[in-house]
């Protein structure tokens, strides 16, 4: 009886360490699956999209890559950025466009042919007149007339027409025309007040652009006298003629109209008209007038230019 019990506890014994090692070899086979997963990378929101170098036909998947460094965590929409700027070569980048400096004169450019004329009216006054005299554009318009003033364009009708004389404005008004050149002011050169000057120079100009608001308005200088009629003459007189050139070039900025300084090209070194260019001191010969336009054949704003404004 006593080696009987003896064995069966024994038995029991066994039976409990066996189901004790089993126990723990559960428990830390459950940690070290717990461990595992902790070490799984996170599911991410594109999940269903297959990765680059994958087919997405066969199912086969590449091997996991590491993710980009700015991958924002799991749950968190990635941080918009502003689309770059494509990079153009140099000669494919757009023209630059940029206002016209109506502050300066009009540059050199390349000549213009006759043609350019073609649409061309000039108003002026008796040295206007040898444009007509002379046939130097004979396709042009010429409204210009002795003694005639930058007030009196409005208001003196001077223009000859089939239904009697009429002003320069109404005569402007006939048709239309591309360009209008204007050469005024040494009429105007025992005027007291240069600003007056300015404003009725203005107001003309102003008249000129209503009756046409399509044509490129190019105002001129003017032009010197002798250096010898100068020095005698207290109205007529080269310093006089600056100040009011001066005025003019402002008309030009304000009114954001193209200044053609002519008599840059018609005066000799002391500033003078040259001693053979006229007979008078004032009025040029034919010679002279062919420099004369010469000069405004290469001092033109293209139509590229006046597209910039």
């Amino acid at each position: 009886m006593y080696q009987g019990k003896h064995y069966s506890g024994r038995g029991r014994s066994v039976r409990m360490k066996i189901a004790i090692w089993v126990l723990l070899c559960a428990a830390l086979a459950a940690c070290c699956l717990i461990y595992a997963k902790g070490f799984q990378p996170h599911p991410t929101d594109e999940t269903d999209t297959p990765m680059q170098g994958t087919d997405a036909a066969d199912g086969e998947k590449d091997e996991p890559s590491s993710a980009p460094e700015d991958t924002p965590p799991s749950g968190q929409l990635p941080e918009e950025k502003p689309p770059e700027e494509p990079h153009l070569p140099e000669d494919d980048l757009p023209p630059q466009t940029q206002e016209y400096d109506y502050s300066s004169p009009v540059p050199q450019s390349d000549s213009v042919g006759m043609e350019w004329f073609d649409d061309a009216a000039f108003i002026g006054n008796s040295r206007s007149e040898g444009i007509r005299l002379y046939k130097i554009i004979p396709q042009a318009d010429v409204f210009a007339d002795r003694g005639l003033m930058i007030d009196t364009v409005l208001t003196k009708p001077v223009i000859k027409t089939e239904a009697g004389k009429v002003t320069v404005i109404d005569a402007l008004k006939e048709k239309q025309y591309g360009k209008v050149y204007i050469m005024l002011g040494i009429n105007e050169l025992g005027w007291p007040y240069v600003d007056v000057f300015a404003e009725k120079y203005a107001e003309m100009v102003r008249a000129v652009r209503d009756a046409q608001p399509d044509a490129q308005i190019y105002i001129q200088s003017i032009l010197p006298v002798s250096t010898e009629k100068s020095q005698k003459d207290k109205i007529y007189n080269n310093e006089k003629i600056t100040q009011f050139n001066e005025a003019i070039r402002g008309v030009a900025e304000r009114e954001q109209v193209y200044y053609v300084d002519v008599q840059s090209a018609l005066r000799d070194e002391d500033g003078g008209l040259p001693k053979d260019a006229s007979t008078d001191g004032v009025h040029m010969n034919k010679e002279y007038y062919g420099v004369w336009l010469e000069y405004i054949r290469t001092h033109t704003v293209s139509e590229t230019e006046t597209e910039q404004e």
